[in-house]
């Protein structure tokens, strides 16, 4: 596993995080793996044909600018949970549990969330349109994907 944007090695509980913010919650999840954003710009063009051989080309502009992040959050620290790592190898965080319901929350009720602690590249306000998340097979940790809609800046 890579180590997180912030140089957090993969099994540390002590790693930087950042904020997701609404009018609602407050989430801390730890920094994104380093090379898993993921964000790209839709823009909407139409051409035309005319019947006398001429074309027009219209920018409507951009459609819309959609943002990947993806981590991994671990079952310690903050997170502490229930792990049996000698019988199976699978661990139960009640936090972790409440944390990821709070997202599904926010996503949801299609609030919008302020991300503060990833720089000004990627701090804004943005609406969540997927998130999804499981457990790492054979460690104490667990995956996110967060797929957000940018909506402005801060």
């Amino acid at each position: 596993m890579d180590a997180g944007i912030g140089g957090c090695g993969a099994m540390s509980c002590s790693c930087p995080t950042f904020t997701l913010e609404s009018d609602s919650y407050i989430v801390y999840l730890h920094k994104p793996e380093r090379g898993s954003v993921d964000g790209s710009i839709n823009n909407t063009v139409d051409v035309f044909n005319f019947w006398d051989d001429d074309f027009a080309v219209i920018n409507r502009g951009i459609e819309t600018e959609p943002l990947t992040l993806r981590g991994v959050e671990l079952v310690c620290g903050d997170n502490v949970g229930l792990c049996f790592p000698l019988c199976f190898p699978i661990c139960f965080s009640q936090p972790l549990a409440v944390k990821f319901d709070t997202i599904d929350s926010i996503m949801n009720a299609h609030e919008e969330i302020t991300i503060s602690g990833l720089g000004d590249c990627i701090d804004g306000v943005y609406v969540i349109s997927d998130f999804s998340w499981g457990p790492m097979s054979g460690s104490q940790a667990y995956w996110w994907t967060l797929s957000l809609q940018y909506v402005r800046s801060v």
